[in-house]
């Protein structure tokens, strides 16, 4: 009876465990990825989670590929990251991580991005979520330093089965070194 009940408690430690790998063309410029495949490189993408009692959600993802432009395969591409969510009875809560790496082929200067989000809500009656979310990314190209910062507040209104209604205000603000959003501009929509 012991045996049949650590075999059992191993495997529903397996069933909460979940990955994925998979392998691609990749990034390429100079022809349609889909069509053609001017290179040799894959990208390898890969995500492993935990999901514990069907509340909370730990887990990480990574991406990896080689970039090449006119015969030169020098260029690379690497992403990482990891995510969090917890689902009480009514509160819910979502948040991750992550970090990206780049530099073309030929090019000296590497690019490096990172970000962040969490975001937290509430449900009444089944169907109905009001949720606060906030957001932070940065771009490092060389001595550009670029950052950004979202704050959205909205509701998720479920119809039926996976179907959602969404409402959602955001407001955008960049530093002086943001290409997109200008020096301290706001950006709402």
């Amino acid at each position: 009876e012991a045996t049949r009940q650590s075999g059992r408690g191993m495997l529903e430690t397996f069933e909460r465990f979940d990955y994925v790998v998979a392998m691609g063309n990749g990034e390429q410029d100079e022809t349609n990825p889909y069509d053609v495949d001017n290179n040799s490189q894959k990208s390898v993408t890969a995500r492993v989670q935990y999901n514990w009692r069907e509340r909370f959600t730990l887990g990480a993802s990574g991406y990896r590929d080689t970039l090449s432009l006119a015969g030169r395969q020098d260029g690379w591409l690497r992403s990482s990251g990891m995510h969090a969510r917890w689902i009480g009875t009514n509160w819910r809560v979502i948040g991750g991580l992550d970090r990206g790496r780049r530099r073309l082929p030929g090019a000296t200067i590497e690019v490096k991005e990172s970000g962040s989000f969490i975001e937290g809500g509430y449900t009444f009656a089944d169907h109905l979520t009001p949720f606060v979310q906030l957001s932070r990314a940065t771009t490092d190209r060389g001595s550009l330093h670029e950052a950004a910062r979202q704050t959205a507040v909205g509701v998720n209104y479920l119809l039926r089965g996976n179907t959602m209604l969404k409402l959602e205000h955001n407001w955008f603000r960049g530093n002086r070194a943001n290409t997109r959003l200008g020096p301290e501009q706001k950006y709402t929509e």
